[in-house]
Parts: structure tokens; sequence; C-alpha cells
């Protein structure tokens, strides 16, 4: 897909890669990434990560269905965080704010995880534990951004009091090159 993906962009067609495309490459390398980086493994800012994914799994390819919500729930085998919560963007693309509040921000996160509850990609009692620790604050949330170039460059976002978000003013976390 990666190679499909780089023809799409070098291919000058102005609708092409869609953001379908777009969103769906952003998702598949952001989990490639947090599953498989060393520099995780070793620690960052005094915080070591070895992710398992759970929950929907990442696109298997830059057509599939889109679907709205959280891009990647990981539990983290070497806490704390006991979990990480990405989103992903491509490009300029911005966390936005919602009807459930700021994208990322607590309300918006919990009703994502009580929907995937209610869809039985994740059991009650696992949404009950990423809720208990979102409230404990044992959660890193954080925005993997993918540039055309293959660079991904992921932040930990800052909350503000209970419900903003502060993209701009994230804390750095790691970068890398493809």
């Amino acid at each position: 897909e990666k190679e499909r993906f780089k023809a799409l962009l070098e291919n000058k067609n102005e609708d092409e890669p869609t953001n379908k495309q777009k969103g769906n490459y952003g998702e598949i390398k952001s989990c490639l990434n947090l599953l498989t980086s060393e520099k995780l493994k070793i620690g960052v800012n005094g915080k070591r990560y070895n992710l398992k994914r759970i929950g929907d799994d990442a696109p298997n390819s830059l057509d599939s269905k889109i679907r709205h919500g959280i891009d990647g729930i990981y539990e983290n085998l070497t806490p704390l965080p006991k979990f990480v919560i990405d989103e992903t963007k491509y490009g300029t693309s911005m966390l936005s704010q919602t009807q459930k509040g700021p994208q990322m921000g607590l309300t918006w996160v919990k009703d994502k995880i009580l929907k995937l509850e209610k869809r039985r990609i994740i059991t009650p009692e696992l949404s009950r534990k990423i809720i208990r620790a979102l409230e404990n604050n044992e959660v890193d949330r954080i925005v993997s951004r993918i540039f055309e170039d293959g660079k991904i460059v992921t932040k930990k976002i800052k909350v503000q009091g209970s419900e903003s978000i502060g993209s701009k003013t994230s804390d750095f976390i790691f970068e890398i090159w493809p």
C-alpha cells in the first residue's frame, strides 16, 4: 500500500489520493509505527511504551471503509500509562470541535469507547478499564501526524482543565523518518 500511495501522490491528478486514502494511509503508518518503534520501547521522556493494539484493527488498504471515532487504542504492556489512545492526522489536518466536545477531549473519548462497547468491538469490562484509567490520568492521548514524505511526528496531547485540548502546546514525544 505504501508504493500504491506513493504512486497516487506522484500521479499529479489533483483528486488523488482521496481524503479517504490519505486517512487510511495515515492510520496504517501510525499503527505500524506505534507497534514497532524501538525508540518507544527504549523510552521517551521517562516513559516506556510496549504497545498492543486493542479494539478496532487498523485499515488494511487505502480503500478500506472509513470508520469514525478513535483511530487506535493500545494497551501499554509496560505501564504507566496503562493505555495509549491515538488520533492520526495526515498533512495539515487538525483536531476538530465535535458535538461531544473537542476531538480527543475526555467526553469525546469516553463516548467513542462506549460506542465500541455497544458495537461489541470491546467488552464491557475493557470499556470500564479504559474509562477508569482515563479518569485516573493513566492514559496518554496522542496525535500522530503523517507527512507526504513519510515523516511521522507524534505528540502527547496536553490536557488543560477537563475538556480543552491545546494541540499547539502538545508535549513533543518523538519523530521518525521512514
